[in-house]
C-alpha cells in the first residue's frame, strides 16, 4: 500500500501543453490490480463528478506505470463508510473539462 502518492498526467489542452497533478490518498498494487482509494469527508454526493475528474487523472497515471495490471478508481465516504466505484474518464474527456474550466477563468 503507497500512502499519498503524487500523481502528475501531462495532458494538451487546446494546443497547450499542461499538468494536471494531484495526491492520491491511497494506492494498493498487487500483482494482477491496482486499487485507488481517494478518502472524502463530505456529508452529500454533490461534487462526485468533479471527484471522478481527479480520480480519472489518477487512474490514467497508475495505468501507465502499472500496464500489466487492471487499475481501479473509488470514493470512500468516511461519513457513512460507503464505497463508490469509479468509471475513468478518457484523457480526451479529462481534457475537454480541462479546456472548459481555462475557457471560464
Amino acid at each position: 500500500m503507497i500512502v499519498e502518492e503524487e500523481a502528475r498526467r501531462p495532458l494538451t489542452v487546446d494546443e497547450t501543453q499542461v499538468t494536471i497533478s494531484g495526491v492520491v490518498d491511497l494506492v494498493q498494487v498487487t500483482p494482477d490490480r491496482v486499487a485507488i482509494v481517494d478518502y472524502k469527508t463530505d456529508q452529500s454526493r454533490r461534487a462526485v463528478s468533479e471527484y471522478r475528474v481527479q480520480l480519472s487523472v489518477y487512474y490514467h497515471v497508475l495505468e501507465s506505470v502499472y500496464p500489466d495490471r487492471s487499475v481501479e478508481a473509488s470514493l470512500y465516504f468516511t461519513a457513512d463508510d460507503e464505497t463508490v466505484p469509479i468509471d475513468a474518464l478518457t484523457l480526451e474527456e479529462i481534457g475537454d473539462r480541462a479546456s472548459t474550466q481555462i475557457e471560464d477563468k
